[in-house]
């Protein structure tokens, strides 16, 4: 994750007339202080991502640090809108699979699992179809190497 940030800053730094797709980073873990690795770099590297890609942002999901618990899932619905825009990628309405990529990092036994819901029910809410369409737009985003997961349990 961290290599294909750096990658996307160096383009832009590269070909800074070039437009490129939005990128949103969702970066969760249990408290800022101790879990919020690379902040300081990754802030810096979408700093630069915005000057050719302004609406890219690094969105943060803690969940200890207040009492109600707070996740990726929860700060993907938050920002349904913007989700939905970046899955566009350009589009007026889905066709099928978002022909944007997702990457996703982290807990197999419940994140991964919870994340690909919360996409499911975005793209179901947003595009007007059932979740059961909804839900095979994100199977053919993996089959399509458009979804994919670094996953763990």
């Amino acid at each position: 994750m961290r290599a294909f940030i750096q990658e996307r800053a160096q383009a832009a730094r590269e070909n800074p007339g070039q437009p490129m797709g939005t990128a949103l980073l969702f970066f969760g873990a249990r408290t800022e202080a101790h879990d919020y690795m690379y902040r300081e770099e990754l802030e810096n590297l979408f700093e630069d991502i915005k000057q050719t890609a302004p609406e890219s942002q690094i969105i943060t999901a803690f969940s200890r640090d207040q009492p109600q618990k707070v996740y990726v899932q929860h700060r993907l619905a938050e920002h349904a809108e913007l989700v939905y825009r970046t899955l566009l990628n350009g589009q007026q309405k889905l066709n099928g699979a978002p022909k944007a990529h997702v990457y996703v990092c982290g807990d197999a036994k419940l994140m991964a699992k919870d994340v690909s819901k919360a996409l499911t029910a975005l793209i179901s809410e947003r595009e007007g179809v059932s979740e059961e369409i909804a839900a095979k737009w994100v199977s053919d985003m993996r089959r399509l190497s458009h979804y994919q997961e670094d996953v763990w349990s």
